[in-house]
């Protein structure tokens, strides 16, 4: 719970311009995107492990081109198989 990525889709991937999910896997917002935008998902994120529920949230990424781009993103709790808290998933639509 350390605002690390697990994994992501294709599309996702792509956006960011890496080849594949493992150069992902391990780093954060904040070694991906601006870290105004990074920050403003980390209190998203922080939200959603305070109240415990599904939430749903406007987020803006902005590419490395410029172009702005806002999602209805929504998240919740992800546990492992012994029902253990082991992150948190989002899904996402621009």
């Amino acid at each position: 719970l350390e605002g690390c990525y697990l994994g992501a889709n294709a599309n996702f991937i792509k956006f960011l311009k890496l080849h594949s999910a493992e150069e992902l896997i391990g780093k954060t917002d904040f070694q991906l995107i601006s870290q105004h935008e990074a920050q403003a998902i980390y209190e998203n994120d922080q939200k959603v492990l305070k109240e415990g529920k599904c939430l749903s949230f406007e987020e803006i990424i902005t590419d490395d081109q410029g172009v702005e781009s806002v999602y209805l993103s929504q998240k919740s709790l992800l546990y492992d198989r012994e029902n253990i808290l082991a992150g948190i998933i989002c899904t996402s639509l621009e």
